[in-house]
């Protein structure tokens, strides 16, 4: 592209594709807010052969692998103390009857107790005495060629259900299984990602996201404030982030994950090159894993692609509004290395103003998105909107699950594991107007936590 073209002499004025539909009234801020965890996870007992590991949090146990000893990938609840142990040629196999002297001979050592499940499968449960034993005791059992397989007793929980009192209108969130995700991937895992939100600004005293902002920068107009007063960016915010059971508003994809607003559009929702490529640095340079983009202009940009390679290089993973002109992605969602968004539907079916093409990646839910808006208190609290930008933050709030999960995750990666983990629509495959399919968090974040080892960087 000439360094000279007329069209880059002017400011690129930013299009912020929203409707606001509706408002309605916000619940009382009396009620309490989220208990947070009060103490750090500690590993209970280390497998040093494969670097599983038992930790405790809170009074429950959880299976997990330790990297290195500076994170923990968390498998899943645990009941303490305890396995279950599948035998081969099942029929006749269980423990209290199973007559090889090895088995006994573990039993023996190991002071186990055991309680056959289902003498046809041949499933046994194992109890040790101690949490020392646990991995000893596996190995040696696991061992053994007449046993086909040892695993955790898993703890099953019933589907958690936030009891935000507008998360029934939340119709998107449920679409993308994120409700699955808040078990597996708990608070302090979540907690532990920062999102920089490229936009308006947020509203930092908003009750459903005062508790996850953390600093931010303003390169819109040199106010020194990433305050909203347009409300664009808080609505964005509040789909990764809304504060989950707290009895008030909303939940967001990510709830308690870190929010860094990056204010590069001003009061009028507009902007230029210049405030975004300064956005892409200060949030890229302060710690941000994810940053999200629902914003876009005309044609194609060399200087939005170079500061956003700036930020791919280091670790950062950057989500993309696709844009609502029915027509051809914009910049920077036709830039390389982005994830570009484009709407859909409650029925599924892609928004009549989504744009679409080749470099679309996936589709989230964007038309008649209920979410946190610019007012403290009263109507003005929450709204809906509709567009790609509202698209655009539900992927960042699954790329954000992804990273709790493994902060290893480069953003090639996360782009890799967004795209196999979607729900296919449309054309079978890839197409221009689904991309991938629908992102789908509950998916997304079994396939991480499956491929942890894998993608490490």
């Amino acid at each position: 592209m000439p360094l000279f073209n007329k069209r880059l002499l002017k400011s690129l004025w930013i299009l912020i594709w929203v409707g606001v539909l509706f408002l309605i009234p916000q619940v009382s801020a009396a009620s309490s807010a989220i208990s947070k965890p009060q103490a750090e996870s500690h590993i209970v007992v280390k497998d040093s052969k494969s670097g599983s590991v038992i930790f405790q949090n809170q009074g429950a146990y959880f299976y997990g692998k330790s990297y290195h000893d500076r994170q923990i990938i968390n498998k899943g609840q645990i009941v303490p103390r305890e396995l279950i142990v599948k035998f081969k040629n099942s029929a006749d196999h269980a423990f209290p009857s199973f007559k090889i002297d090895a088995i006994h001979k573990i039993i023996t050592k190991y002071t186990l107790r055991t309680r056959e499940l289902n003498r046809k499968l041949g499933l046994t449960l194992v109890q040790l005495p101690a949490d020392s034993t646990y991995f000893k005791a596996l190995h040696e059992l696991s061992g053994n060629p007449d046993v086909d397989y040892v695993q955790p007793n898993y703890a099953i929980k019933a589907k958690f259900i936030p009891n935000d009192p507008y998360y029934a209108f939340q119709w998107g969130v449920q679409m993308v299984a994120a409700d699955q995700t808040w078990n597996t991937v708990d608070f302090i895992q979540r907690a532990s990602v920062t999102v920089a939100v490229l936009d308006t600004g947020v509203n930092a005293n908003h009750i459903d996201l005062k508790d996850s902002i953390v600093p931010g920068g303003d390169f819109a107009d040199n106010k020194h404030s990433t305050n909203d007063s347009l409300g664009h960016g808080t609505h964005v915010a509040g789909i990764i982030a809304g504060q989950a059971n707290n009895g008030i508003g909303i939940t967001g994809i990510a709830s308690g994950c870190k929010i860094m607003p990056i204010k590069v559009l001003d009061d009028d929702g507009s902007g230029s090159d210049a405030n975004i490529i300064e956005g892409i640095k200060y949030a890229t340079d302060h710690g941000a894993e994810v940053i999200n983009m629902s914003l876009g202009g005309p044609g194609e940009n060399d200087a939005l692609q170079e500061a956003i390679n700036y930020a791919i290089k280091r670790g950062v993973s950057v989500v993309v509004a696709a844009g609502n002109e029915n027509g051809s992605i914009d910049t920077p969602g036709n830039c390389k290395g982005v994830i570009t968004v484009g709407a859909i539907d409650r029925d599924g079916k892609r928004a009549v103003y989504s744009n679409f093409g080749s470099k679309l990646d996936v589709v989230a839910p964007g038309t008649d998105i209920l979410s946190t808006f610019i007012g403290g208190a009263g109507a003005s609290a929450y709204t809906y909107y509709s567009g790609t930008s509202m698209a655009t933050p539900f992927v960042s709030g699954v790329a954000a699950l992804i990273k709790a999960v493994n902060h290893n995750f480069s953003p090639a990666a996360v782009t890799d594991i967004l795209h196999r983990s979607s729900i296919d629509l449309g054309a079978p495959g890839f197409d221009k107007y689904y991309g991938f399919g629908l992102a789908n968090a509950d998916k997304a974040v079994l396939l991480a936590s499956r491929e942890s080892t894998n993608f490490t960087g």
